[in-house]
């Protein structure tokens, strides 16, 4: 079993971890523990009435003066306004008379094997055989008829915790909930730090830490989506921990809007962690026995530093967050023509850039945006999903025939979530698009948002979308999104639209179970966990420069999969006549992930071809461990000099590395390998190394004098 329920105490326990909650006077969720597995029956009643002699009773909320407890000294699992503690609440909501202080108390509990999915939310899933219990904890104000539902999902094999929140309304009046995180954390954390991925446009998945004094640290998105400004992500880490030490607490929101991630230290010491929904122009009114039910919450916890935690996730969300065939099928080599011609092409020129790509080894072309509306001049008429007919006069299906009988699959490219103001479809319904009352809808890059709230607009992108892909054997989809909410006709209108695109995505992925959706926001402006599990992989950034893709695919990879981020070889300098080192660095960094070409190939020369067609060749042979084996930080572009990126699979090893700067007699670069079988042998370019060698001594990788020069090292198991 994962959960044992004793008097007034529970015991979560994945395969490494333990997680234990008490009950206090039958009020108050306590946080007891979280962190490596007890191995026998723990009582941890003592941490509620540990007497503090000295504290200010009219200061320091009292809950038994007699013994001086107080509970300013006790850690939650729920918090509420009025509960005397004075850090941020996990619920504030506001009743009927005005008022805005609750009163919960506790009301039981349920444990149950296997784990319920949150209606309308994405979210980690459990499969037959997993050894998955959730535990659920009532409590309820019964002045004023609200209750909730804490929900705690422990995947035993898979290391790792859910939390969410449902809250119903049981009374005859409206309650307003200003603010319903998703789940509250109170630590004993002295001096500790905070880990978060920031960035913005072409700039995503920037490593930060902050220190976590006695203060107030708030990550969040204000912007109707999560944003490539802070992931949805944030981890509590000692002070000293590091990439393969130190204990470390994280967190990971499965939600692709607005979001808040609090980090606390009181007076006292101790350190709140809320997580949900930003409360930033939020106030959903919960009417007579509605529910609201508040997305997931993923907890990781390790004690072997960041690259535990973050492998523990990619495990994780690459095999109980993705769904579908390609869930566990190698990801296409893909040539997309965009950085060739933009909008502005002939059928003719995207055959001659497919065949290129079909003649090197390539496995899918994208056409990317201007295939769509019709033929008039100047226009880019998004939202108008059909296809143009002065461009492809005979429809896709010649294009695809062709491209098909090359050995290529075929993939488009769609923005089905704006409109522009010249296309039909606003011409027509004006009154689709996010607006608010008395206000001009704002305009961005040229677009207005459509309201994917409204059925009508779902209804209508599900059967434009279908109609396209009905003409042709098309089996990819690159969902863009370039834009963020501005404005809004009121305050639960964002997390309604956010529910609209979830809707219209579970509706599409399981009418087209072949095709693989590919999630995009003008790069990784919304590369989250609650996408994910619609789209198993993201274009990761716009940004293809590649000593920029190095700390953007590091960084990301803290929290997803390699498996999950797709990265191709961008416009370079080419046409020389000789070996294209620009070209080899990029492909090197794009060989890190899901691996393809953003570029006419027909510009090449005949060198640079035979050279692309060798990654081509490469790629393939490596792919399986890339992109589904264990991924291991050796070092950090962030921090250090040189980067080495290690993949591992049960036979065999990858090794990327890359240095900055020329190093013409540099010092000697010796990395040490992790994660290795200690025991085995391992075979690269005709010679044998023990993995107990690897591990402990290293390997000697040759610096050179090419500015940002990359290699690419494979090591298959020989015994």
């Amino acid at each position: 079993m994962a959960i044992y329920a004793t008097d007034r105490q529970f015991h979560l326990q994945t395969k490494n971890t333990s997680y234990i909650i008490g009950i206090y006077h039958q009020k108050y969720p306590l946080h007891l523990y979280w962190g490596g597995r007890f191995l026998k029956e723990v009582n941890l009643e003592y941490f509620a009435e540990e007497p503090v002699a000295d504290r200010a009773a009219g200061i320091h909320s009292v809950v038994n003066e007699d013994k001086h407890v107080f509970l300013t000294d006790m850690s939650m699992e729920f918090s509420v306004l009025g509960d005397g503690l004075y850090r941020t609440p996990t619920l504030h909501a506001k009743y009927a008379d005005g008022s805005t202080v609750s009163d919960f108390i506790y009301k039981g509990y349920k444990i149950y094997d296997g784990k319920s999915k949150p209606c309308g939310l994405p979210a980690v899933y459990a499969e037959a055989g997993d050894k998955v219990q959730t535990l659920e904890l009532y409590l309820e104000d019964e002045a004023r008829g609200l209750k909730v539902c804490l929900s705690y999902s422990v995947f035993e094999d898979f290391d790792v915790i859910t939390r969410s929140a449902c809250y119903e309304n049981i009374s005859d009046k409206t309650v307003e909930l200003l603010s319903a995180q998703s789940a509250t954390v109170d630590f004993y954390a002295p001096g500790y730090k905070l880990l978060h991925i920031c960035g913005d446009w072409c700039r995503e998945g920037s490593v930060e830490y902050a220190k976590l004094d006695h203060t107030h640290i708030c990550i969040d998105s204000k912007r109707g989506s999560s944003s490539a400004m802070a992931q949805p992500f944030a981890a509590l880490m000692e002070a000293d921990a590091s990439e393969t030490h130190g204990k470390v607490y994280a967190f990971s929101f499965v939600y692709s809007g607005s979001f808040q991630i609090e980090a606390e230290r009181d007076s006292v010491g101790q350190t709140r962690i809320n997580v949900g929904i930003s409360p930033f122009d939020f106030c959903w009114s919960l009417k007579e026995k509605e529910t609201f039910q508040t997305p997931e919450v993923v907890l990781v916890y390790s004690n072997q530093g960041i690259g535990k935690m973050s492998r523990i996730f990619h495990n994780l969300y690459r095999k109980r967050l993705c769904r579908g065939i390609y869930r566990d099928k190698v990801r296409p080599m893909v040539i997309n023509h965009w950085d060739a011609t933009g909008v502005n092409f002939a059928e003719e020129q995207l055959i001659r850039i497919a065949d290129f790509g079909a003649d090197i080894g390539l496995e899918l072309f994208v056409m990317d945006d201007g295939w769509f509306g019709d033929a008039r001049e100047g226009v880019r008429p998004l939202g108008d999903w059909f296809v143009n007919k002065k461009k492809f006069p005979n429809g896709l299906k010649n294009m695809v025939d062709h491209i098909n009988k090359s050995g290529m699959g075929f993939g488009i490219w769609f923005e089905p979530e704006v409109v522009s103001p010249e296309s039909h479809l606003y011409q027509d319904h004006p009154e689709w698009c996010m607006k608010a009352p008395g206000k001009e809808s704002t305009q961005m890059f040229y677009q207005l948002l459509l309201d994917f709230s409204l059925p009508e607009v779902q209804e209508y992108i599900v059967d434009t979308v279908s109609n396209v892909l009905d003409s042709a054997d098309i089996v990819y989809v690159k969902w863009d999104f370039n834009r963020n909410i501005v404005e809004t006709k009121n305050q639960m209108q964002r997390h309604k639209y956010i529910l609209g695109v979830y809707r219209v995505l579970d509706i599409l992925t399981e009418k087209y179970p072949n095709v693989l959706f590919e999630g995009c926001s003008s790069g990784g402006g919304r590369f989250d966990p609650g996408m994910l599990y619609y789209m198993p992989q993201t274009w990761t950034s716009d940004n293809q420069q590649a000593m920029s893709r190095l700390k953007i695919q590091h960084g990301m990879s803290m929290i997803y999969p390699v498996v999950s981020m797709t990265a191709h070889v961008g416009q370079i300098d080419c046409g020389v006549d000789k070996y294209n080192n620009q070209l080899n660095t990029a492909a090197m960094v794009a060989m890190g992930a899901n691996f393809g070409f953003e570029m006419d190939l027909s510009r090449l020369s005949k060198a640079e071809l035979e050279q692309v067609r060798k990654y081509v060749q490469i790629y393939r042979s490596i792919r399986d461990t890339v992109q589904f084996g264990d991924f291991y930080r050796l070092s950090s572009p962030f921090e250090e000099e040189n980067t080495a990126w290690e993949y591992v699979s049960e036979n065999q090893v990858v090794l990327f590395t890359f240095q900055k700067s020329s190093q013409v007699n540099g010092e000697e670069w010796r990395i040490l390998f992790q994660g290795l079988d200690e025991t085995a042998v391992y075979e690269s370019e005709g010679k044998e190394y023990d993995g107990e060698v690897l591990m402990k001594l290293g390997y000697r990788v040759l610096l050179g004098a090419f500015v940002n020069e990359s290699h690419c090292f494979i090591f298959n198991r020989v015994k």
